[in-house]
């Protein structure tokens, strides 16, 4: 009933309905971990700052999280989950960070995992690297060796630099070059500034050091 008592329906007042549109978007941002957390971030009408936890009981662990994004690579079978490192031929290590720090970045394009859905772009870095052979571990070693050659390679400093790549490389069964294969190694190598190294490490061996 109206003020002036007259009957009439509600949708007949009701005002017209209005359509709203927004191009604003809202993310779930996922920090995977031993305590994991969902967020949901983003603005609203470019005025109202959203950002605020969500609770989602069902997600999984870290370790699940990890082995679906390399299985998504065909990398899950040369993950060590005892020596978290993925384990490589040392030909496979292109950059010095790989081959002197051996550490990693590993992206994943658009990943899906199972039950959760999907990603944007994912880049994880300082994954460690470690040898997938004997063989692999030999070479690595022999390059870390010649690498950080610097002053003359007196007994005691040889020693020094071996055993601190040896501590590197315990677990594997590695050949370390003695100064002699060291400096033979170093003259015969044409690259970068080679000819210092050799310099040095042949020094030592003439002086009887």
């Amino acid at each position: 009933m109206l003020i002036d008592s007259r009957l009439a329906r509600f949708d007949d007042i009701a005002a017209a309905a209005i359509e709203v549109s927004t191009t604003d978007e809202l993310e779930v941002r996922w920090t995977v971990s031993d305590k994991p957390e969902l967020r949901v971030v983003g603005n609203i009408n470019g005025r109202h700052r959203i950002d605020q936890p969500i609770t989602r009981g069902d997600l999984p662990d870290a370790r699940t999280v990890w082995h679906e994004l390399l299985a998504s690579r065909r990398l899950d079978r040369s993950w060590d989950d005892n020596r978290q490192a993925l384990m490589i031929p040392f030909a496979a290590a292109t950059t010095e960070d790989e081959r002197l720090n051996m550490r990693t970045t590993l992206e994943f394009a658009s990943p899906t995992l199972d039950g959760v859905g999907s990603f944007r772009d994912v880049k994880v870095p300082s994954i460690r690297l470690c040898p997938d052979s004997n063989r692999a571990a030999t070479e690595w070693a022999r390059y870390q060796i010649a690498s950080q050659v610097s002053g003359i390679q007196t007994v005691r400093v040889f020693e020094s630099l071996t055993q601190r790549v040896r501590s590197t490389f315990a677990g594997w069964s590695v050949e370390f070059p003695s100064r002699e294969d060291l400096a033979r190694q170093l003259a015969g190598n044409t690259k970068h500034d080679a000819r210092s190294w050799s310099y040095w490490a042949v020094q030592a061996l003439d002086w009887n050091l």
